[in-house]
């Protein structure tokens, strides 16, 4: 499980999913448990991938989804916003990945981070034989999505990242239990935290 310099990081990040508005408290939890989730299978694709450091593989998990944060907290003050799964959805879909870009760039990360930001649901990416980053992160959502036509993507190969993690042997009762390995992980790590 993570080092000191992790739980730090995850401390400070969990910090960041507070939001006043009551409206928007599930969708800030559900983003949190989510990113702890790719957090902690990214963790795990990261020991079985070469070139990968697992520890750099979480905190990536972690911050994925960083975009989302400031637009479901600014939709608070618009009720509009606020009301509709629809149209905040649509916002979130559209400016997730700049707006987690800016926020990256600004925190002084590199360009290999703010990749991983840019192309967390670019399922067709394939710049490189080798895995990077982007790619353990792309499969450790899919890894973590219980819709079944998300697991078609991986059943079908479709996705490029998941031949080349782990050389395209995750089965499905290697992912059932990676995701029980990575709940009791994230659970662990929830109870350090309060």
């Amino acid at each position: 499980m993570p080092t000191t310099r992790e739980l730090v990081t995850t401390l400070a990040l969990r910090e960041l999913f507070n939001v006043d508005s009551k409206r928007l408290q599930r969708r800030m939890r559900e983003l949190w448990e989510h990113s702890a989730m790719v957090a902690s299978v990214s963790y795990v694709l990261g020991q079985m991938t070469p070139g990968i450091n697992p520890e750099r593989a979480l905190l990536l998990g972690l911050l994925h989804d960083i975009g989302k944060l400031p637009l479901i907290s600014y939709a608070a003050a618009f009720a509009e916003l606020a009301d509709s799964e629809a149209q905040l959805d649509e916002a979130i879909a559209a400016l997730r990945g700049p707006v987690g870009a800016m926020i990256l760039r600004k925190w002084e990360f590199g360009d290999e981070t703010v990749a991983v930001v840019l192309e967390a649901e670019h399922w067709q990416r394939d710049p490189d034989p080798r895995a990077d980053y982007a790619d353990i992160v792309l499969v450790a959502q899919l890894i973590c999505d219980e819709h079944r036509e998300v697991q078609a993507l991986l059943g079908q190969g479709v996705v490029p990242a998941y031949r080349k993690i782990a050389r395209g042997m995750l089965d499905e009762q290697w992912r059932e239990d990676l995701l029980r390995e990575a709940r009791r992980d994230v659970a662990e790590t929830f109870s350090l935290m309060r």
